[in-house]
């Protein structure tokens, strides 16, 4: 199976950490669906979806999210990340 280099891969994927700062950017109310489009190489209507958390079944949330809301699912994310890290070194998870 041959492997497409990361820069000719059409499907390219944002982080995690990069759909925050998206969030994150577009809450302070500075930037624009097409201009965090053009600053990250993704369409507009990506933006759309990472702001309103539509994951393609009809679910999405009907505002943004505050910047409370995005700090403490930063803070969740990473402490279970560090906990599963735990579980790992533990040799309780595989």
């Amino acid at each position: 199976m041959l492997r497409i280099p990361k820069q000719y891969d059409r499907r390219y994927k944002l982080t995690t950490e990069q759909k925050h700062d998206i969030e994150l950017l577009y809450g302070t109310g500075l930037y624009s669906y097409r201009e965090l489009a053009e600053e990250y190489g993704v369409h507009h209507s990506t933006i759309g979806r990472i702001i309103y958390h539509d994951n393609g079944n009809g679910n999405k949330r009907t505002r943004p999210m505050t910047k409370e809301e995005l700090n403490y699912h930063k803070v969740h994310n990473r402490m279970t990340d560090a906990y599963k890290k735990q579980l790992y070194e533990q040799g309780k998870l595989k």
